[in-house]
């Protein structure tokens, strides 16, 4: 980087252009006097010191250099932005764990799942978050949570056994796609967000990136009503009251705090839904924070090929694999274009158009989902078009 000082500008050089400005300086001294002018070879042992002077100089314009571009989001170092992040109000945003919901079904006897049993998955682990017990061929839900922080991609019936003998267990098996987790925020992920201005703020966006950045948390939506008399009704007949923000959350917040402390902060809009944490103020008041947790919503997708062209050997499978790999956000919206867009470039059968629906029964060209749910592709019907 190089700046405007004195009228001039100064720019960082090498070890050989700082030498030749020593050699025209000196060769100048002395044709003023009439004295031979110094060459600049390597048998010249002024020229050797006059490298030498120049590589040190170098060293300092490097040093030089470098304390400009700490003023510099896009050219400092990623210690420089470890720094800076306290200075603009936020941090590196934490990693979070794949969540699973699991389908538990008994067989010809009473099942006992306890908190914490593994499903084994590839090189890692899911351990139930809670325990479960059901009568003889009884049928009943648990989460589960990766053991390995990051994006561990689950598709549906990714998960088929734990890996203990359950007595009297006839299957186990996640419906749905697994909600991704994410990996801690790199210091190149921060640079950008500084750059952008993506900073936690004293707003709705503000709030939802802070909620977003606790520790087991996965995903957030913060929805505000700002209407002064009438409800905000969310897709799925979610109710937010006149100045009211809804707090949806998927994962869970294992300080059992920071949800409370983390809004309260930021914003003071009252709160609605099933679970709560309390933050005291400096003047000793105590607010109740209100938040719901994330359902899963199954999304059914049928994907139509064209039958006039080659296709190969378990395409359909392939197609399947590839939707239930998919990770959405609270609240999103499934259509036909999302379907196709997953599968743009597949090599093994010519797709021509895809539907969705809620129920398996009607499909359309979209679905919306529930406001306080997160989408996962379930069941993948494919058919000739």
């Amino acid at each position: 980087m190089s700046f405007d000082t004195g009228g001039t500008t100064w720019t960082p050089e090498t070890a050989d252009l700082h030498a030749q400005s020593i050699l025209a300086a000196m060769n100048a001294l002395l044709s003023a006097q009439g004295l031979p002018t110094v060459a600049a070879t390597p048998a010249n042992a002024l020229w050797l010191f006059m490298l030498a002077v120049g590589s040190k100089e170098q060293t300092q314009d490097d040093d030089l250099s470098a304390a400009i571009n700490s003023f510099n989001l896009a050219l400092c170092s990623d210690q420089q932005i470890l720094n800076l992040l306290p200075i603009a109000g936020t941090s590196l945003i934490s990693g979070a764990y794949t969540l699973v919901n699991l389908k538990v079904t008994a067989g010809a006897g009473a099942v006992v799942v306890p908190s914490g049993t593994i499903l084994p998955y590839g090189s890692v682990n899911f351990l139930t978050t809670s325990g479960i017990s059901l009568t003889t061929s009884g049928v009943g839900f648990v989460d589960a949570q990766c053991d390995t922080l990051g994006a561990i991609v689950v598709p549906a019936s990714g998960l088929t056994a734990f890996g203990v003998g359950i007595p009297n267990l006839s299957s186990v098996f996640n419906p749905i796609a697994g909600i991704t987790g994410r990996d801690t925020e790199t210091a190149t992920q921060a640079r950008q967000r500084l750059i952008l201005g993506q900073t936690i703020g004293f707003n709705l966006n503000g709030v939802q990136t802070a909620l977003e950045g606790i520790p087991g948390i996965t995903a957030v939506k913060v929805w505000f009503n700002i209407d002064t008399v009438n409800d905000l009704v969310l897709t799925g007949g979610i109710i937010v009251p006149p100045r009211h923000c809804r707090i949806i959350v998927a994962g869970s917040d294992t300080s059992g705090t920071m949800i409370a402390s983390n809004y309260l902060e930021r914003i003071t809009c009252p709160t609605d839904g099933a679970s709560f944490q309390t933050y005291t103020f400096l003047s000793g008041q105590v607010f109740d924070v209100f938040y719901d947790t994330a359902v899963t919503q199954a999304v059914y997708a049928k994907v139509y090929y064209d039958v006039d062209q080659p296709t190969q050997s378990g395409f359909q499978t392939l197609i399947t694999e590839i939707l239930q790999g998919l990770t959405f956000g609270i609240g999103q919206t499934i259509s036909s274009e999302t379907i196709i867009e997953a599968l743009v470039g597949f090599q093994y059968a010519s797709i021509i158009g895809a539907t969705v629906s809620l129920d398996g029964i009607t499909y359309s060209n979209k679905v919306s989902i529930n406001g306080n749910a997160v989408p996962g592709i379930g069941t993948v019907t494919v058919v000739s078009g």
